[in-house]
């Protein structure tokens, strides 16, 4: 039986989430390879979606992984992107972080600078 988890997705034109959906991990490794362009070595480590997963348990968001996949994987962003061999790859995991921190530690910061009254 295919294994199902609670992602939120994103509907086209509206960048706040949707209600949550339940997605299959095929149907989540679609996305990704959709999102990275296919530029991904086959094999075990990109058909284990587990990693994504823990990243979904640690909060970040689906759109913090497509985001990462379509600048830092997908070729027709930068032509010299490397291929991904696993979603656990450290480089890869790295650059969803700070996609997430960008997204989100960034406006907490700047919300409490701004109560300093400091400028961002």
């Amino acid at each position: 039986m295919p294994q199902r988890v609670v992602l939120p997705l994103t509907l086209p034109g509206n960048s706040s989430p949707a209600s949550p959906d339940l997605i299959t991990d095929a149907e989540l490794l679609e996305q990704l390879l959709l999102a990275a362009n296919h530029n991904v070595v086959p094999g075990e480590g990109i058909q284990d979606v587990g990693p994504v997963k823990v990243m979904f348990e640690s909060g970040i968001e689906l759109d913090d992984v497509l985001y990462t996949l379509k600048s830092q994987v997908d070729r027709r962003a930068f032509p010299q992107n490397r291929a991904l061999a696993s979603w656990s790859e450290r480089w890869f995991v790295m650059a969803v972080a700070e996609a997430y921190g960008r997204r989100v530690m960034l406006a907490v910061l700047a919300e409490k600078l701004k109560a300093l009254g400091k400028p961002t």
